[in-house]
């Protein structure tokens, strides 16, 4: 289990509260520093675990990539996490959770679906 901050346990119990409530796509927005990956994991972990749903998490850089696959591998060591990016020339689909580049990834969706949650870190870059 991951101990989240306070404001971290609110913007993933609002998250999943609009997604399961409402239409539309749920936006959060943190300030550096402020345990962004721990949210992503979080995020993924009770999609996983508590619907049963698989997970892609899309980044705009095989730093980040990199960055957010290893923090949900420590954070979630039950679950496997894959890596999808032709800059690290690692072609993982099928965990439960990826950690995909979208630039490796937008034109082959259909080797990911189906996905239950997309979470894009950095969204504004898209």
């Amino acid at each position: 289990m991951i101990n989240l901050r306070y404001y971290q346990k609110e913007s993933v119990d609002a998250t999943f509260d609009f997604l399961c409530n409402r239409d539309g796509n749920a936006l959060i927005c943190h300030p550096t520093g402020a345990g962004k990956s721990v949210v992503i994991a979080e995020l993924a972990r009770r999609a996983v675990s508590d619907y049963g749903g698989k997970v892609i998490i899309l980044q705009h850089r095989k730093e980040l990539i990199e960055q957010n696959a290893a923090k949900v591998r420590v954070l979630l060591p039950e679950v496997e996490v894959g890596i999808f990016s032709a800059g690290l020339g690692l072609y993982e689909n099928k965990p439960s959770i990826v950690c995909a580049g979208i630039q490796s990834i937008y034109k082959h969706p259909e080797l990911f679906a189906p996905r239950n949650l997309v979470i894009c870190d950095e969204c504004h870059l898209i």
